[in-house]
């Protein structure tokens, strides 16, 4: 007789959407990080308008801020990934035990 199972195994708790979410997040701001640093180190004397907005922002702790997220989403998002992995690995896991169970009762 089987036992009712109140956990699924197939129930990974979006761990896979969430780690492609922190993936996608990262590279975004790697992107916006190389573009505020391009212009930043183009334009060091710019002090006007929307390129001087940019250089003050290179030449402020905006930059390290920044620096930090993406360090948090890249790590965020290898944890979830390795959940993912081992959530796959413990579903193949039960159904090996589950068919093992099915083929004992059976005979």
């Amino acid at each position: 007789m089987r036992r009712e199972n109140h956990f699924s195994t197939q129930n990974d708790f979006r761990t896979g959407i969430f780690s492609k979410l922190f993936f996608v997040f990262s590279i975004v701001l790697v992107i916006f990080l190389i573009f505020i640093a391009g212009i930043g180190t183009l334009f060091s004397n710019e002090t006007n308008g929307v390129i001087g907005f940019i250089v003050g922002l290179y030449h402020s702790p905006v930059m390290d801020i920044l620096l930090a997220f993406l360090i948090i989403t890249v790590g965020l998002g290898g944890i979830l990934y390795f959940f993912k992995k081992q959530f796959a690995k413990l579903d193949e896991i039960s159904k090996e035990v589950e068919d093992e169970m099915d083929s004992e009762v059976e005979t």
